[in-house]
């Protein structure tokens, strides 16, 4: 009786034994890695679910990727680990019409249909099946058809409509400024006046919060009393959402503090991230500091939120949207941490702000491992934005003049200290110096706290010079 021949899936390794030696095949990207460890073990291959038409055996490696179906249309790219058991299969695809057949393939396969949204050109869905999600993202500029699984009990779906909430105050949007140039503190340039602390306060009493900065005293009051102060009467602060970035410390350094520190004082309902793999790029001790992290969010109690490029998310009046993330990346390494920044945008009431983290937009030879223009071949017009955060502080490898042009943002939030503002001559960049429009608002750190609140007039702000005059004249 013949053996029907075994096709290959996403998730199978090919092994041929040859003589004394092991040929392979399999799919490009990090996967490798994760053969390599398992290659040693002289019992792998009896795990084969059959051979193929050439006479490999097929070795499943990540069964759940077995569970898609195979894209006829382009190249596989490459098949990657994005930790947090997600995974990603990258795919060539050169036209709208070859990625809404896969959808269609999808669905016929069985995959039940969550999301569907277009960001521009660019073509998101999420699906679901028995245990396992699908964030499928098409994106035209790059040809590209990428598809990330995630087991079901730790995806988030995207929401259409706002989650039902109680309005008890009004919305404010606080940019916190750097502790590091406080009083006693000595600059130089090796010392990280660079952070970024801001925080959202929802119209149901809870907040969002954007890193928080360096793990220093300074800061740690700072956004304490931030917290506290605009907490309602006889209420613990709640954080509907901690939004980290990316794994640098004058970003997240402050949420391991506040997880050593203050899980009594305060409540996380919830944390949003995209770390990435140890095979992604940066390695072993990224991969440690990124499961610190994970330690600390299960200290506060708080469920882990996956953030996907193309997901919506409500939290009471402010709806976030995820505009780019590590995954988008592949097939190249991340050599540079900033170029994996979480990228979000807040929309409140008429109100949109874009926070582009250390968003690494620079192209050029000079750098090849940053993002290259990514976000302005994906996105462009659909990123204006009222509000713009200044990529990587204003400093070097951030976003570049072309994609703040396209932001167009009438209120810019710039979170660097003055000592490192006036060392690097920041206001004379190319890039930076863009930001002297009449018509705008240029809100530099500093030590300063901004604070823009939504009221029934509409929008109003206020700046306080130091963090002494805003205890002083809040009354804390």
């Amino acid at each position: 009786m013949e053996t029907k021949a075994i096709k290959c899936g996403y998730g199978d390794v090919r092994i041929r034994r040859n003589g004394m030696q092991n040929e392979w095949k399999i799919w490009n990207g990090n996967l490798l890695q994760k053969v390599s460890k398992l290659a040693s073990n002289e019992n792998f291959a009896d795990a084969s679910l059959g051979q193929d038409e050439n006479g490999y055996d097929v070795i499943p490696l990540v069964p759940e990727l077995d569970a898609l179906p195979l894209y006829e249309d382009g190249e596989t790219i490459g098949v990657f680990d994005c930790a947090d058991d997600c995974w990603q299969v990258l795919l060539q695809c050169e036209s709208k019409e070859s990625a809404v057949a896969y959808f269609d393939l999808l669905v016929k396969e069985g995959f039940v249909e969550r999301t569907a949204k277009e960001m521009a050109d660019n073509l998101f869905r999420q699906y679901e099946k028995d245990g396992l999600a699908l964030h499928v993202l098409y994106t035209p500029a790059f040809a590209t058809l990428r598809i990330v699984t995630e087991p079901t009990g730790k995806a988030t779906f995207s929401q259409s409509t706002p989650e039902t909430y109680e309005k008890r105050c009004t919305t404010m949007l606080t940019q916190i400024g750097l502790g590091c140039d406080a009083p006693g503190r000595v600059h130089n340039d090796h010392e990280n006046d660079i952070s970024m602390s801001y925080v959202l306060r929802l119209c149901d009493g809870r907040f969002i919060v954007w890193d928080g900065g360096m793990p220093w005293p300074e800061y740690e009051e700072r956004l304490l009393t931030v917290l506290q102060n605009q907490t309602l009467e006889g209420e613990k602060p709640v954080i509907a959402t901690w939004i980290l970035t990316h794994a640098h410390p004058d970003h997240t350094g402050l949420f391991d503090v506040f997880a050593e520190k203050h899980t009594e004082d305060v409540v996380v309902e919830t944390v949003m991230h995209n770390f990435h793999s140890e095979y992604s790029g940066e390695g072993a001790w990224q991969a440690t500091y990124h499961n610190k992290l994970r330690g600390e969010i299960a200290k506060f109690g708080a469920k882990a939120i996956k953030a996907h490029t193309g997901m919506d998310l409500f939290f009471a009046d402010a709806r976030i949207e995820i505009m780019y993330d590590q995954e988008l990346m592949a097939p190249r390494p991340i050599r540079n941490l900033n170029t994996a920044s979480l990228v979000t945008r807040l929309f409140v009431e008429d109100k949109s702000a874009l926070f582009l983290a250390d968003h690494a937009d620079a192209s050029s030879k000079s750098y090849p491992h940053f993002n290259n223009g990514a976000m302005r071949q994906l996105f462009g017009g659909y990123l204006k934005s009222d509000f713009v955060q200044v990529a990587h502080h204003g400093l070097g490898g951030g976003a570049s003049r072309e994609l703040y042009e396209m932001v167009d943002a009438k209120y810019v939030l710039w979170p660097i200290g003055e000592a490192k503002f006036l060392y690097h001559k920041l206001g004379e960049k190319s890039s930076t110096a863009f930001f002297k429009h009449e018509d705008q608002l240029v809100c530099h750190a500093f030590q300063r706290i901004y604070v823009f609140e939504w009221t029934d007039e509409g929008m109003k702000w206020t700046a306080y010079t130091t963090f002494e005059e805003y205890k002083r004249r809040v009354g804390v």
